[in-house]
């Protein structure tokens, strides 16, 4: 009866770990905010002295820690390392290209490890959930321990979820990140005024124009945003029909070949 009691309560806490851990998800926008907050709560919940996540060139046998969560006493993990300094076979490789989780319980005595490269870094145990993207192995997520331990099946499976939900909203942040980096750059281009430049809606709105473009029609911004400008209304009657083919354009591959 204890044993069905300790389960029930540890799958109850695993389970609200994993709730705090959508509503972080859902909550913080960066890389680095996410990585911080789910390895303190992992390591907290689990007793780790470490989580983090490196990316693996496999060509170059390196991996570069991208982001990492660390105990205030252990060395911080960074940088780039190569997985051959540490693992003596290739066992880990096909481990990770195989989507296989590697789990070490005691770095010192593991025959398929370098126990003092291991110790160097502060690492006495350590769990390692690799990411696939696109079928390939393209990095991995390490949980750390500084002393050997027996890791449980059930420890196991927590981290492979953790992980295996990380990785996504990592690549969602990333993305997020992206896009906002690239629009950053499109209007500062946009609003450079080196060249006219205008967004346009399909019923003939110009919903942002430079003033490049406003000064060439000879409308000002408070006209824009009157809605008194329409493009369809500029184009000259025997030029509408390119219009209209450069609408159909657009409406079947997204885009148009640029006219005059």
């Amino acid at each position: 009866v204890f044993d069905d009691i300790t389960e029930r309560k540890r799958r109850e806490a695993n389970l609200a770990l994993l709730a705090e851990i959508a509503e972080d998800f859902a909550r913080l926008a960066s890389e680095t905010e996410i990585m911080h907050s789910i390895g303190a709560r992992l390591a907290k919940h689990l007793r780790l002295d470490g989580f983090n996540f490196s990316e693996f060139n496999e060509q170059f046998d390196a991996a570069t820690i991208k982001y990492s969560w660390n105990a205030a006493d252990v060395p911080q993990l960074e940088g780039t390392f190569r997985h051959s300094d540490f693992h003596r076979t290739e066992e880990f490789n096909h481990a990770m290209r195989a989507g296989e989780t590697w789990v070490v319980s005691d770095a010192q005595s593991d025959e398929r490890l370098d126990g003092q490269a291991a110790a160097a870094i502060g690492v006495g145990a350590f769990i390692v959930v690799p990411f696939h993207r696109r079928g390939k192995w393209q990095g991995s997520f390490t949980a750390t321990s500084r002393r050997a331990r027996e890791w449980t099946d059930d420890e196991i499976a927590l981290i492979q979820e953790v992980s295996n939900r990380t990785f996504p909203r990592l690549e969602r942040a990333r993305a997020e990140a992206a896009l906002l980096e690239s629009e950053a750059r499109f209007r500062s281009v946009f609003f450079s005024n080196m060249v006219a430049m205008g967004i346009w809606e399909k019923n003939g709105g110009i919903v942002e124009a430079n003033d490049a473009l406003l000064g060439l029609l000879g409308y000002s911004r408070q006209d824009m945003e009157a809605g008194e400008i329409k493009w369809n209304l500029l184009t000259p009657p025997d030029y509408l029909h390119l219009d209209a083919q450069a609408l159909a354009e657009i409406a079947e591959t997204g885009r148009c070949a640029p006219f005059e």
